[in-house]
């Protein structure tokens, strides 16, 4: 783990949001480009940085390298939810569901988040 990565976390923790940003940018050009740190900073940037389109962004690089990750997939899916993409966010969240372990501390907000998204896909139907 850099000192970066330590810096932005300890950042976060002290409400630092925008310093924290930059940190975790300059962690993952400097070398950090593993799927755990990808969907930190996309959690980070959906939940405290307020970005969704940023967070989209984590999470498909996480993807790219952890193609099976069902967190990453339910991460993805909930930013997508937050852009309005429902059926990207439908997708993305059966994904998690179907590779995801039974007991998953997540699945029961991944399934109501479903249940949410398939509502406004029919909302928008009409």
């Amino acid at each position: 783990m850099s000192v970066r990565l330590e810096l932005a976390r300890a950042l976060v923790g002290q409400q630092r949001v925008e310093d924290a940003a930059v940190e975790y940018a300059r962690a993952l050009q400097l070398g950090e480009q593993d799927a755990a740190t990808w969907i930190e900073f996309g959690r980070f940037a959906r939940e405290q940085h307020r970005d969704p389109r940023g967070a989209e962004l984590a999470f498909r690089k996480a993807l790219e390298l952890a193609p099976n990750s069902a967190e990453a997939h339910g991460c993805l899916g909930l930013a997508l939810f937050d852009l309005a993409d429902f059926e990207g966010a439908s997708a993305e969240l059966q994904a998690a569901l179907s590779l995801g372990p039974r007991d998953a501390p997540w699945r029961g907000d991944a399934e109501n988040v479903l249940v949410l998204a398939h509502l406004r896909m029919r909302e928008k139907g009409r």
